[in-house]
């Protein structure tokens, strides 16, 4: 997972998760003073790309991802290590 700032928001990208019936991702943030994460975006398991528009600039965040299976419910994984855009 990596972290980018573009003039669009900041970018974040990871590697494609390898379970069998993957259908999704979630994405999840936090910011340095916070310890819990928030979710902030459902993603469809073709892409490994998420664009956090509403990140105020200024602010460090930090950015983890989940894998989400086809169960009903889905099973989510961990959360992945973390992710921040370096200065």
């Amino acid at each position: 997972i990596s972290a980018v700032q573009t003039a669009a928001g900041i970018k974040v990208f990871w590697d494609r998760s390898d379970i069998p019936d993957l259908s999704g991702y979630k994405v999840y943030r936090r910011t340095a003073d916070q310890s819990n994460y928030e979710m902030i975006g459902t993603i469809e398991p073709t892409y490994t790309l998420f664009v956090d528009a509403k990140a105020s600039e200024g602010t460090r965040y930090y950015y983890a991802v989940t894998a989400l299976d086809g169960a009903k419910p889905a099973n989510e994984s961990v959360k992945s290590r973390e992710a921040t855009v370096r200065d």
